[in-house]
């Protein structure tokens, strides 16, 4: 393994097992949301079927060009949508927290998630009884990603390479821990590091390696 001076750390899946809370269940809360706030959905496949073909993947680019057309508040659907889900399974885990804050003491770590401010600071609740805030982690969500009228996500084109320019590092030096077969090949095609992650305890045993 190169030198790595940069971690880059996905949410779902890697701080916390998939099984907790899965996408299905995601997506049903935000639909729902958007429901009771008046988001029309009947259009949301086709919606979703031509932002697919002009490159912009995501259920989050879907939600937030029917919000455009509609004039309705993304943020308002991504606080509801928090607010209907189910977080009760995933359990506080200090210990995961202690290795993110040490590591992050010897090289630049960062949560990049392809979800919302709104339910990673609801994640950082579970596992640390604590908010984003008052973690002292940095974290890049869907919405730091937005520009142009359009979220980029972790699969598309050059993310990866502009956050590393970003921050500072080459992709070479950065290690990103992804459990998505599309995020890791993304991060292989942009030149950086990567492992993909099977549980929260190998991200674990991952980041005691790296201290």
């Amino acid at each position: 393994m190169q030198e790595v001076q940069a971690v880059f750390i996905d949410c779902d899946g890697v701080l916390y097992d998939v099984d907790l809370l899965t996408y299905e269940e995601m997506v049903s809360a935000c639909k729902s949301a958007g429901c009771e706030l008046g988001l029309k959905l009947d259009n949301f496949d086709e919606v979703r079927a031509d932002l697919k073909q002009k490159g912009f993947h995501g259920l989050y680019n879907t939600i937030l060009k029917l919000c455009q057309a509609q004039n309705i508040a993304f943020e308002k659907i991504a606080d509801r949508m928090v607010e209907l889900l189910d977080y009760s399974r995933i359990l506080p885990n200090a210990q995961l927290l202690t290795l993110l804050q040490k590591v992050s003491q010897k090289r630049k770590v960062y949560i990049f998630t392809n979800n919302t401010y709104a339910h990673l600071n609801r994640i950082f609740k579970c596992l640390f009884d604590k908010d984003i805030a008052q973690s002292a982690i940095n974290v890049i969500t869907i919405e730091s990603t937005y520009s142009d009228g359009f979220f980029y996500p972790k699969r598309m084109p050059n993310v990866f390479t502009s956050w590393c320019q970003k921050i500072g590092v080459l992709p070479q030096n950065t290690l990103m821990l992804d459990d998505t077969e599309n995020v890791i090949q993304a991060a292989k095609e942009q030149g950086l590091q990567y492992q993909q992650i099977q549980s929260a305890q190998m991200t674990q045993d991952i980041l005691q390696e790296l201290l």
